[in-house]
């Protein structure tokens, strides 16, 4: 059985983001990858809100600019919401 997809798919898709931080400004929070694109981060808080860990889980006040981070989450309209940031770069797998 298929898990159900986002309300609006046209909209939302589930993508993956690596950067800098850049601006943690309230619940929104900006990255830099290396391709020098920024990317626009949402957080989200309560029960199912966006997860942060380092080696332990962390708060949004461990974003600090200049901190590696990977993001996953839907993006809608280029714009990421957060359902899961790592503090520390993912390393890279290289594809066979």
């Amino acid at each position: 059985m298929q898990k159900p997809g986002p309300a609006n798919p046209s909209t939302q898709t589930s993508c993956r983001a690596n950067g800098t931080v850049e601006l943690l400004k309230g619940n929104i929070l900006t990255i830099t990858d290396r391709q020098h694109t920024s990317h626009t981060i949402t957080l989200t808080s309560g029960t199912n809100g966006t997860k942060i860990t380092r080696v332990a889980p962390a708060t949004p006040s461990a974003l600090k600019a200049g901190l590696n981070i990977t993001v996953i989450g839907p993006a809608t309209k280029g714009v990421i919401t957060a359902s899961r940031i790592t503090i520390g770069s993912l390393p890279i797998i290289p594809s066979f």
